[in-house]
């Protein structure tokens, strides 16, 4: 199959489009086969695109972004859907959908409702994965163990590829976080490392959700 937004070649099940992270429609079927250990960082990849896509970039604030990225991964391990939509802070997003004309509030709130269902049911099928790879007491550990400043020349990148002729949004500052997780299971332990990037842009951070596609 071939993307809606970009056109590039999709394999057939993938949840995200391999070329710019836009989501497919697809999505894990409750009680399907669970992933292997191998596959669980990969599927966090895929689950948080679409825990946080409703377009490409997403507004946060209210926190630093080393906070904001141990908050998500703790919601996708032991939260809840709206969880994850706090964890990021998308209500102020919405807020700032609607100042710019983009959409009313009845869209933002039937938005808001099917985005939380959605991750809900995510929560749920990542969360039963982990227990069957893991076993019933599986626990997890999330650790930032690096803050990187981003350079001037990426944050005029990402400037160039958020804006249209209708916006002029500035982005002044931006880091790269790398959180480490650790999962915790009957016999054996498993870590893996994630880098998310994270943008200021007009005093509120966002958080560019294609980094959360890729891990070390």
């Amino acid at each position: 199959m071939f993307c809606g937004k970009c056109g590039a070649s999709v394999p057939d099940g993938a949840v995200v489009c391999p070329a710019c992270g836009a989501p497919t429609g697809a999505a894990p079927t409750p009680g399907s086969k669970k992933p292997s250990k191998k596959l669980i960082a990969g599927i966090v990849g895929v689950v948080v695109l679409i825990a946080l896509v409703i377009v490409l970039i997403s507004f946060c604030g209210g926190g630093s972004p080393e906070s904001m990225a141990e908050d998500y991964f703790d919601a996708l391990f032991s939260g809840t859907g709206e969880d994850m939509w706090d964890a990021v802070n998308m209500d102020a997003f919405m807020d700032l959908l609607i100042e710019a004309g983009e959409i009313d509030e009845d869209d933002a709130d039937f938005l808001k409702d099917y985005e939380i269902e959605s991750n809900d049911q995510l929560c749920e099928w990542y969360q039963d994965a982990c227990e069957e790879a893991y076993g019933r007491d599986w626990s997890y550990e999330i650790e930032v163990t690096k803050v990187k400043d981003l350079s001037n020349s990426k944050l005029r990148d990402l400037e160039s590829y958020i804006n249209d002729e209708d916006t002029d949004f500035e982005v002044t500052e931006g880091v790269a976080v790398t959180v480490k997780v650790t999962l915790t299971g009957d016999e054996d332990d498993f870590v893996e490392k994630f880098t998310i990037i994270f943008y200021k842009v007009d005093g509120e951070w966002i958080v560019h959700t294609r980094s959360l596609y890729y891990y070390h």
